[in-house]
Order: structure tokens, then sequence, then C-alpha cells
């Protein structure tokens, strides 16, 4: 889950300029609530979805289309995994590249054994269980906060209490996962659609049971615990074709009239 940082205090003219330039969901949480949401915009339209679905919601753009585009990441990312597929069955000796030091997460293991190793006290961003971090959160979830590793592991850092305005906002993302979970162990097609609404990404209640349905018809050889709950007109059905790029199995729903949703 991303964390905020509370109370960051007021950024440089230049500084602040940059930021709604490049960022400006981010800068726009900034001036609202006086604190920084981290990963900053990709990660934290997410949290509003009612805010920025749709399309030019997203400060004129649409998201998934023209900012952070699917395509242009699941691209980028077959380009990535072509590129380390070739390197791995080459008979050269891999690219200078890829011995050179980069600043990033995935930096983070070795300076973490490291810190765990010298007991160096090191500061670092983690998911780690609650425990009473954030009380008025439950004790049991995980939260992305900043984190100490020493000789004594990685624990939580103490953080400052969290206004009633963020505490709402990661509530109800912590809420939604668990109501995810019950629908899930529970086969329960009402909490599934519950969950839906919860997510802020639908904005009618009928919309979320017509979307549970077709989710639901669509992955029922995957969720044999929903068999019976979906509504009559829903038909789950998989059939082998011959597609442009080859043979697979197809697995489509077919809705009721007057699907909202089309």
């Amino acid at each position: 889950m991303s964390y905020w940082t509370a109370r960051a205090g007021t950024a440089g003219q230049a500084e602040a300029l940059e930021l709604s330039d490049i960022m400006p969901a981010t800068w726009a949480m900034f001036e609202l609530f006086d604190a920084i949401p981290l990963p900053f915009d990709r990660h934290i339209v997410e949290f509003f979805p009612w805010l920025f679905c749709g399309p030019a919601q997203y400060y004129g753009a649409t998201l998934g289309v023209d900012a952070y585009s699917f395509e242009n990441t699941i691209r980028q990312g077959d380009i990535i995994y072509a590129e380390m597929q070739e390197n791995a069955f080459s008979p050269h000796p891999l690219p200078k590249q890829y011995l050179e030091r980069h600043i990033g997460e995935h930096e983070n293991l070795v300076e973490v054994l490291n810190a765990i190793e010298d007991d160096s006290g090191l500061l670092i961003s983690a998911n780690l269980p609650n425990d009473g971090l954030i009380p008025d959160l439950p004790a049991r979830s995980y939260l992305e906060a900043p984190a100490l590793v020493d000789a004594r592991g990685v624990r939580h850092a103490e953080v400052e209490p969290l206004p009633p305005a963020l505490l709402g906002t990661l509530s109800t993302r912590l809420q939604w996962v668990e109501t995810v979970i019950e629908a899930a162990v529970e086969g329960s097609r009402t909490k599934f659609a519950q969950a839906l609404i919860l997510d802020g990404a639908v904005r009618r209640v009928e919309a979320a049971r017509h979307m549970a349905d077709e989710l639901l018809a669509a992955q029922m050889e995957h969720l044999p615990q929903f068999a019976g709950t979906i509504r009559e007109g829903y038909v789950a059905h998989a059939a082998s074709t011959e597609s442009q790029e080859g043979g697979g199995q197809n697995v489509r729903s077919a809705p009721v009239e007057g699907n909202p949703l089309r």
C-alpha cells in the first residue's frame, strides 16, 4: 500500500513548479492534504479512481491510453524481457551495463543485508505488518512505510499520527482488500460487487453487479466457489478456436440484455 509522508513542509518555488507540471495529482494532493503521497501520480490515481477515470479526466489525458498507457507499459516490458532472453542465451559476455550500479529499489537487498550485519540503522521503505504503527488502522494489515534496518532486523520506524482525512483514504483501501478476500473465501458474488463499489471506479450499483457477473463468468474455470451465484443470462463457456496468432482457449461471457457497461 502506498504511504503518505505527513507534514512535508513547503517546497521551494522551483521544485513546486516542477512537481506541479510533472506530477499534477501529487501536487494537488499535497496542497489539499499538506502531505506528499508516494510514489507519485502513477500510483496515486489508483486510490482516487472516481477523480481520474474516464476520457480526458486526468488533467486532459486519459489514463491507460495517453497517460501511463497499458500498451506502452506492456511493450516496454516485452522489449526488456526479449533483451534479457537474448543475453541469457548468447555465447558472448553480458553487456557492461548489467554490471553497473544503479540507484533504486533493486539495490535494497544488498544494502539491507549489510545494515543487518553492520547494525548500521539503514532507513528504507518496506511493507510490514502494521502492529500498532498506525493505531487507527487494522493491526494485521500490511503498510508500506519508513522502516529501520539494523542488527534486530527490519521494523517500522516511528511515524507521527495521521490526520482523519489520510486515515479515511487508507482505511477504505484496506477494507476493500478485506472485502475481496471475504468474497473469494465465501464464494460471495454480493461481496465481490461490494468490493467493486469500494474500489471507487464503478459509480453505479447496477454497474457493479453487471461487472461482477461478467468477470466471474469469464473466470469461472478458476473460481468454482462462485458456481451458481451468477445471474441468469450470463453464461461462461470455453471454446478452442484458431486465431491469427494461433490456437488457444477463449473464455467469454454472454451479458444480459441492457448491460450498462456496454
